[in-house]
């Protein structure tokens, strides 16, 4: 809380206002907004003393917020606040992939080691459309926009301070993004050790890092180089749709090429590498210009 010359922090906030104080707590965007625009350090949940009377808890005396400052402040507290449905739609993934986990295992069990093998040996041009669709950050994105973006692009941006935006942003949808590719790179290797596909399934694993890499990175980029909504959320640029409408057919046309497995680990550590590279540039250069509020 700011009374314009002094700011209040946690208890101490509340003592001097405890209904403005109270108002940095709702889960609503002008929470989020108000704390951006006031600078204050706040958590987003109330601890309840022993004898029921709530304790506003500053975020300053935490790990988080005091390590952040102007936009990142804001992105760090929606990514906080959001981690119950991170959390939830990692779960579904994971039981997915724990599911055919389990089916291989049972598969094994029943005398069928070789035909195993051999699935996970003719799985990697399937597995560029599975690592986008485990690893697709769209949802993030419109999230983004309606609980951060809104706020921040109504001011005046410079590339490098969007370039920060987007890195701090990647690092926790790849932080987000790691359960599932982790997950599903241990699967392979269990059951690939099991049949005994041991470069096949280390050829895979290198795959399934590169991709997650890759499909995290593109979702984002193109949200910053295509910004589709307007001050309403509403989407006014169809442009942001052509990109990932390309790469789904690209990730569907992958299941119909026969190439060496060596071929698949090379191309995506390269294409891995280029969006790393462009995706930094292109944003740093021309972010100012192509991340803005439609009209």
């Amino acid at each position: 809380y700011t009374d314009g010359e002094n700011v209040y922090y946690g208890v101490d906030a509340y003592a001097e206002d405890p209904e403005a104080a109270g108002n940095v707590f709702e889960e609503s965007y002008e929470s989020m907004k108000a704390v951006f625009d006031g600078n204050e350090y706040v958590q987003d949940y109330i601890d309840e003393t022993e004898d029921g009377e709530k304790d506003w808890i500053s975020y300053n005396s935490n790990e988080g917020m005091k390590s952040y400052t102007g936009d990142k402040r804001l992105f760090h507290l929606y990514f906080k606040r959001t981690s119950g449905k991170a959390i939830y739609n990692n779960m579904i993934k994971v039981i997915i992939i724990a599911i055919f986990f389990v089916l291989g295992v049972l598969a094994i069990e029943m005398g069928n080691k070789d035909a195993v093998g051999t699935v996970i040996s003719y799985s990697l041009p399937l597995l560029a459309l599975v690592m986008y669709c485990l690893c697709n950050c769209s949802g993030y994105c419109r999230d983004l926009f309606t609980n951060c973006d809104i706020h921040i692009l109504r001011k005046d941006n410079t590339g490098e301070g969007l370039a920060g935006n987007f890195i701090f942003c990647l690092y926790n949808i790849l932080k987000i993004n790691a359960v599932p590719i982790i997950a599903l790179a241990a699967s392979y290797f269990i059951l690939g050790c099991i049949c005994q596909v041991y470069v096949i399934t280390a050829q895979i694993i290198i795959c399934i890092v590169f991709m997650g890499l890759f499909f995290s990175i593109f979702g984002l980029f193109t949200y910053y180089m295509f910004q589709p909504y307007n001050a309403d959320g509403t989407v006014r640029s169809f442009r942001y749709y052509m990109p990932s409408l390309l790469m789904y057919a690209l990730c569907y046309g992958c299941i119909f090429v026969k190439a060496d497995s060596i071929i698949f680990v090379v191309a995506s550590g390269i294409l891995t590498s280029v969006m790393v590279i462009m995706s930094l540039n292109l944003v740093y250069r021309i972010s100012d210009r192509t991340f803005v509020l439609n009209k």
